[in-house]
């Protein structure tokens, strides 16, 4: 049987591993998968080096 992500959307902070003088590039994502897959799946879609932490915050109904 296959896993479920869950039905939820995951914020996630995606920080790029190359720092120029205005400090690292930072992205902010949308995964809809469970706060515990969330960064794993981000993580795989960023290019390698790059670090991605869930950030505790909810989406409004008209963000979602």
């Amino acid at each position: 049987m296959a896993e479920s992500f869950g039905n939820s959307f995951t914020v996630v902070a995606v920080t790029a591993d190359n720092v120029s003088a205005d400090g690292p590039e930072q992205r902010i994502w949308i995964a809809f998968a469970k706060p515990s897959q969330a960064s794993t799946l981000v993580l795989t879609a960023v290019p390698e080096g790059w670090t991605a932490e869930v950030v505790d915050m909810e989406l409004t109904d008209k963000q979602r």
